[in-house]
């Protein structure tokens, strides 16, 4: 399918990603957006969900008015060449496609399964102007030690948290780094950088608030048009979680300076250990500044404390060494109690955490 065709972006026949929903279920979503009068959506599944399926509904028209807000945001024109190394069952690859589309852009697909050589090889080989990737694979990047080819002008970094220590040393490097914040339900970017190191501008499209929760609260022309989610294979249900007012809560914290925006991690990676909130991605960030290997910090249930923090990690040694300096510097509320070794992090094709996954191993696996 060519995503940069009229002919997708202008039809009412609705596209749902075979990746986006089991096989089984394919007949039946179609189904009921026909009975629900659903035209001109992208069904895509939303990143982050650690129960049964669950898909968020998008409108093409939506997606369009992300990508010409985006096009504006950055300067993206004619003249620019995209490589895009992002799955299109996901809203950060098939945005792409549809900013090509609206600025007459040009899009080179890398056909190969992540690698960093032929990642490199198709920026110079294809005078690549624009990418979008995620953390883990600027962290490929970075430690392959590459520079930048000339014709490179923006590296969008989205998707997941990016560890102050990995951005310094892509900067370092001379890798062009625009920091992004957006989300499925945004049809992509909410919050993009426009100048390395200038910190996040919020997207024209966007009004933004933050609650007195510190939760960011977004609403515009772009938003989603709620989820599908599956209550057995032949039940569907349309849930709409958009208030009357047309906000919407991300689940994301942070802080709006002017029209700026720096998150501060979900509000579903913060628990409270003996009633105080302890926010993990805090945790992570804190030890990522300092280490190089791969973990993440979650919260086990505790009899006595609410909640014990706990690192799983594939590397117990540094792990360990990692614990001890932490907690060292640390309240003793953020302390890390529990380490448990693991033969994997398990990750998504995107880099992210595998919660659900995760949790599969961790009821088989004993404290290291």
């Amino acid at each position: 399918m060519n995503f940069t065709e009229e002919d997708f972006w202008n039809s009412q026949d609705n596209f749902l990603t075979m990746n986006s929903i089991k096989n089984s279920c394919y007949n039946e979503v179609l189904k009921f957006c026909r009975s629900n009068n659903l035209k001109g959506k992208i069904i895509l599944p939303t990143s982050g969900s650690t129960s049964g399926p669950k898909l968020t509904v998008l409108d093409k028209s939506s997606m369009l008015l992300s990508a010409k807000s985006v096009n504006e945001h950055l300067c993206i024109n004619q003249n620019d060449t995209w490589l895009c190394c992002l799955p299109t069952h996901h809203v950060s690859g098939l945005s792409i496609y549809a900013r090509a589309y609206d600025s007459s852009s040009k899009v080179i697909k890398l056909e190969s399964k992540w690698n960093i050589a032929d990642f490199y090889n198709s920026l110079k080989e294809n005078s690549i102007t624009i990418c979008s990737l995620v953390p883990a694979q600027l962290y490929d990047l970075v430690h392959s030690e590459f520079k930048p080819p000339n014709d490179l002008r923006a590296l969008i970094i989205g998707g997941d948290h990016l560890d102050a220590e990995l951005y310094r040393k892509s900067i370092n490097l001379g890798w062009p780094i625009l920091r992004t914040y957006g989300m499925t339900e945004s049809c992509s970017q909410i919050a993009t950088e426009k100048i390395v190191g200038q910190g996040m501008s919020i997207l024209d499209i966007w009004s933004l608030n933050i609650s007195s929760d510190d939760e960011i609260l977004i609403k515009g022309q772009a938003l989603f048009h709620g989820y599908l989610t599956f209550e057995s294979k032949n039940s569907i249900k349309f849930i709409n979680p958009i208030n009357d007012d047309g906000w919407f809560q991300t689940g994301d914290y942070g802080i709006k300076e002017n029209n700026r925006l720096i998150t501060n991690g979900r509000s579903d990676t913060q628990i409270k250990v003996l009633g105080e909130k302890v926010q993990l991605d805090k945790i992570i960030s804190a030890i990522s500044d300092r280490y190089d290997f791969d973990f993440t910090i979650i919260g086990i249930p505790d009899e006595r404390n609410g909640m014990k923090i706990t690192m799983v990690t594939d590397d117990y040694s540094t792990g360990k060494t990692a614990v001890n300096e932490y907690n060292e510097r640390s309240t003793s509320i953020e302390n890390i109690k529990r380490i448990i070794e693991v033969d994997e992090i398990p990750r998504t094709e995107l880099g992210k955490l595998n919660l659900k996954k995760l949790q599969e191993i961790l009821e088989k696996t004993k404290e290291a």
